[in-house]
């Protein structure tokens, strides 16, 4: 029997559909633990559909029926967790950075290299950034604990800010 001409309106047994509850549930705080520079929430929100789809697939090829059992989304799950994982650490490491990214690490890299930078010293180095754009790098690295912000004021003159490294 060719798979066009099943005509099957599928459905899960308890044991399938608490695997894939299970599975949308950490699916979802997997997504809401990301920041979506590269897409990937996006990617991730089309798993469980993919899911769904593979197991009647798995379901079908053992043996034709109604019913999606266990066995046939415990082996899309497995498969779909594998992809996920495989996609993601292409994205990670084979893609490269996002020019934020890129940014960021040769602010850090400046500062290390100094081991305390003035802001002036760090935008004549990063000569085709903006100072908006220094900001939000400077402001994302002292959030993530991994730069600190220290200003030497001198009355009469404007406040000097100042960068170091906090981890190494």
């Amino acid at each position: 029997m060719e798979l066009k001409q099943l005509r099957l309106e599928m459905v899960l047994s308890p044991e399938a559909e608490k695997l894939y509850k299970d599975f949308v549930v950490n699916l979802e705080i997997e997504m809401g633990n990301l920041n979506d520079e590269r897409g990937e929430v996006g990617f991730l929100g089309r798993l469980a559909i993919y899911t769904l789809k593979l197991s009647m697939l798995y379901q079908i090829s053992e043996n034709p029926q109604e019913t999606i059992f266990e066995n046939a989304m415990y082996r899309a799950i497995r498969l779909v967790n594998r992809a996920k994982r495989d996609i993601l650490e292409l994205l990670e490491n084979q893609l490269g950075n996002t020019e934020f990214e890129n940014c960021k690490q040769r602010v850090l890299s400046l500062i290390r290299k100094n081991r305390i930078i003035e802001r002036t010293k760090l935008m004549q180095n990063l000569r085709d950034t903006s100072k908006d754009y220094l900001d939000k790098i400077l402001e994302t690295l002292i959030e993530a604990e991994l730069i600190k912000e220290d200003k030497n004021e001198i009355a009469g003159q404007k406040p000097r800010r100042y960068y170091r490294i906090l981890q190494q």
